[in-house]
């Protein structure tokens, strides 16, 4: 029998990325997500939550995660295996760069939706509205995205 606590934690509903409304958290459920960790062994300890609150001091939440994006895009982060968020978070200059890569990524991963999307359309007669499947298909696209381009 587990203990309560133990109930605690596996009970626990898994966020989605962006749930939450304090920004540390969103920058580090984006992360968590778009780098593919486990969310239930990826902590916010102390260390990633004061390096967050930091970069959260001179840059905002959306610059942060596409920062992150950025990261994941990157291949010469891949061949360093050097994917810490608070090693990105830890300069200016990184966050900068990154938030280019960042905008970068989304742009070709709006090129190829949009020719998915053009090459979908001609398949179907009649318009269905958004379906939470398929946006969660479109995110996972873009992180396969990401993936793909560090490994270019």
């Amino acid at each position: 029998m587990a203990t309560a606590q133990l109930r605690l934690v596996q009970d626990a509903p898994i966020p989605k990325p962006g749930a939450s409304s304090d920004p540390v958290r969103q920058v580090f459920e984006h992360w968590v997500f778009v780098m593919g960790k486990s969310p239930s062994r990826c902590k916010l300890d102390t260390a990633r939550r004061s390096a967050l609150a930091a970069a959260l001091t001179l840059h905002d939440v959306e610059t942060l995660m596409l920062a992150v994006e950025g990261m994941a895009a990157s291949a010469w982060c891949a061949a360093h295996r050097e994917f810490d968020l608070a090693h990105l978070v830890a300069k200016s200059a990184l966050i900068e760069k990154y938030a280019d890569e960042g905008e970068a990524a989304r742009l070709r991963a709006q090129q190829e939706e949009a020719a998915s999307l053009q090459s979908a359309q001609s398949q179907l007669a009649a318009q269905e509205p958004a379906d939470p499947v398929a946006a969660a298909a479109a995110r996972d696209r873009y992180r396969a995205l990401l993936a793909r381009m560090r490994n270019v």
